[in-house]
């Protein structure tokens, strides 16, 4: 039998070429980190996305805000605005560290306002673990340590991410120190500052800052909203995580949702997991 050569060789030299040529799919990890960390990429999507009609509308409100801002500083008095925030802030910080102390003035005038162990609030040491899934073949597991006393706290964060095809991992730390602050028995408010570092095909890391806002109306269930703002390489990273605490003192489950977004990809998704604090 003939086998024909000379017309079978061209097909196969062009369907190399075309495997060698096609450049590699890049999954949903890859991406993201790409866009979170990226240094030239970022900023020609940036260039090629702002038109003259964006430009016209960021002098605008440039404007209106020097305006407003013009307006408030005449009106609210912007020096005692700064006064009663720094004030607050100074209260919130002492009112963590009575809760604290039962032996203190002002334990001994209010004992409601003494913190039991195993409260959900300003903790001595609290350990999160949570599962979450980000698409079907997305996955990651998270991990968080706070220790404190009264208002000085300090947090870690630790999330892996792993993602099954194509093959790729991430893990993305972040660090906090926490000034807490008891605005009531059952309301906490933190200022945080840090870093977040973001460690897949490369190593990134840059300036962090949070707010987190904790509501436990009783022992039995709360709410915690955990806001993180990063900036790596010029880029915007947001990471918000709204969770729902059931349990009692010292251990809670919680379910929630996480949202950790770079300028144009997101790994967001539903969350649950434990929560034990002393």
């Amino acid at each position: 039998m003939h086998f024909p050569c000379r017309s079978v060789l061209p097909v196969c030299a062009l369907l190399v070429a075309a495997l060698v040529a096609s450049p590699a799919v890049s999954g949903t990890l890859s991406d993201f980190e790409t866009d979170a960390a990226g240094r030239e990429e970022n900023k020609s999507k940036k260039k090629k996305e702002k038109t003259d009609s964006d430009d016209a509308g960021d002098m605008c409100l440039d404007a209106v805000g020097d305006e407003l801002c013009s307006s408030l500083c005449v009106s609210l008095h912007i020096e005692d605005f700064i006064k009663n925030v720094g004030v607050g802030i100074s209260q919130g910080g002492s009112s963590s560290l009575n809760r604290i102390n039962p032996g203190g003035l002002a334990a001994q005038e209010n004992p409601d306002i003494v913190r039991k162990h195993g409260e959900a609030l300003i903790p001595f040491l609290r350990a999160d673990a949570g599962y979450q899934e980000v698409e079907s073949d997305v996955k990651a597991w998270d991990y968080r340590l706070e220790l404190g006393y009264g208002s000085a706290g300090f947090q870690f964060r630790y999330t892996a991410y792993n993602e099954k095809e194509p093959p790729d991992a991430l893990r993305v730390s972040e660090y906090h120190v926490l000034y807490r602050m008891s605005v009531a028995p059952r309301l906490e408010i933190d200022l945080g500052a840090g870093a977040m570092i973001l460690n897949g095909n490369q190593e990134n890391s840059g300036l962090s800052i949070t707010v987190p806002v904790l509501y436990h109306p009783t022992d039995f269930y709360g709410f915690e909203f955990r806001p993180v703002w990063s900036s790596i390489n010029e880029n915007d990273i947001q990471d918000f995580d709204l969770a729902m605490l059931f349990g009692r003192r010292y251990a809670s489950i919680k379910a929630g949702y996480r949202w950790l977004r770079s300028p144009h990809q997101s790994l967001s998704g539903s969350e649950i997991g434990i929560a034990l604090r002393w």
